[in-house]
């Protein structure tokens, strides 16, 4: 673990009471806490900070009548409420922050820095200088990641490794390279203000869930620039057995790139019933829905414009719309069998046996049917848009 002794200051923030501890190796620390936690039948952990890669580490749980810290083994303890703030300067290395049972937000930079407080307990951890930051929480807490100005990834797992959310920020490029990540997280935030082609992935629940991806969000109408992209992914998954939470929501603000992922199927035993909306901006957008995609068996949907492009991969229903004007241009293309669609006035919607997809608003909407005889039946209003048909067509 880096150098075999190592010297850092630690400040507390109140009383500004420096305190040097010293120690070569943190291995079997974590083992002996859980086990000396359980001896005492003491409340769940409420913090721990491990300061990994440069030889430090650091830990603190709130009992019933004290709080206590570990630095590398050595343990001092304090009278609950003693201090309110914790800081710690690294140099490199790691740090992992898990919070309370409940009431824990999470902010992280990529700078280094990071902070995890506690609302309940009444208690924040800083930390600065880090290569790494990770927080673990629970359900109902949130945890946001800032960007740098160099090409950043933001990614949101709702059901990683069976059960676990997981959310996380990095980038190679920024300085020597960073890595933010947070696990247990019931909302996960990802912002993107520095700079930079930035990307934000999403990947789905076991359950239903929602994709949505605007490039514009919150914008003037037929006015470039006023807006903001914005794009997410929610649901009602509860996560693994221990968790109560009631749902989970993930969004990325800002991000040029954004990506989701259909892959644990739509409600249980019924894949295919996830869902991805997308919205255009004010200038000229296209919007394009595969049913099976490069014969890959997989759906695959999503729109782009000047500055943005955002996708979905498996998803069952694909759902684009041209609400801020500009010239925009639908494409859908169904299976290899027999298609249905539909049209009314601006509404286009074309669906088979697993799939389903709909534009809406849309000066042009060229459809593409299978092999086979596909069927078109068009509603009792006149159509709002030039309507292209391709393949062979009956109306019904």
């Amino acid at each position: 673990m880096g150098l075999a002794w190592c010297f850092l200051r630690w400040y507390w923030v109140e009383r500004e009471d420096p305190l040097v501890l010293l120690r070569d190796r943190f291995d079997g620390l974590t083992r002996w806490l859980l086990l000396h936690r359980r001896s005492r039948k003491t409340f769940p952990v409420s913090l721990l900070l491990l300061i990994l890669g440069a030889s430090m580490a650091w830990a603190t749980q709130q009992y019933t009548f004290i709080r206590w810290v570990a630095l590398n083994g050595v343990i001092r303890t304090f009278a609950a409420g003693t201090y309110s703030r914790y800081v710690f300067h690294g140099v490199g290395g790691s740090a992992i922050l898990a919070g309370g049972a409940g009431a824990n937000s999470a902010v992280f930079y990529a700078n280094g820095s990071g902070q995890l407080t506690n609302s309940a307990a009444g208690f924040t951890v800083s930390v600065d200088g880090m290569t790494s930051i990770h927080a673990v929480g629970h359900a109902g807490d949130v945890a946001q990641f800032n960007d740098s100005p160099q090409n950043d990834v933001f990614y949101a797992y709702a059901d990683y490794n069976n059960g676990q959310s997981l959310a996380g920020m990095y980038a190679s490029g920024y300085g020597g390279g960073y890595s933010n990540s947070a696990s247990g997280f019931s909302t996960n935030l990802g912002y993107s203000t520095n700079g930079g082609n930035d990307t934000a992935a999403f990947f789905d629940s076991p359950q239903s869930d929602t994709f949505y991806a605007y490039a514009d969000y919150n914008g003037a109408p037929g006015t470039p620039g006023r807006g903001q992209s914005l794009a997410g992914m929610y649901g009602s998954y509860s996560g693994g057995p221990s968790s109560g939470s009631a749902g989970y929501s993930n969004s990325a603000k800002g991000f040029s790139t954004n990506v989701a992922y259909s892959t644990n199927g739509g409600a249980p035993g019924t894949p295919g019933r996830d869902t991805a909306a997308f919205f255009d901006s004010p200038g000229n957008d296209t919007f394009y829905a595969y049913a099976n995609y490069k014969n890959t068996a997989q759906p695959l949907a999503g729109m782009y414009g000047g500055g943005y492009s955002n996708w979905a991969n498996g998803f069952g229903m694909n759902i684009g719309f041209s609400t801020n004007g500009g010239n925009d241009t639908a494409s859908l293309t169904g299976s290899s069998g027999a298609n249905a669609l539909n049209t009314d006035l601006a509404i286009a919607q074309l669906y088979g046996s697993n799939f389903f997809q709909e534009a809406a608003g849309f000066a042009a909407v060229n459809v593409f049917g299978g092999s086979s005889t596909n069927n078109h039946k068009q509603g009792p209003d006149p159509l709002k848009y030039a309507l292209s048909l391709n393949g062979s067509w009956i109306n019904s």
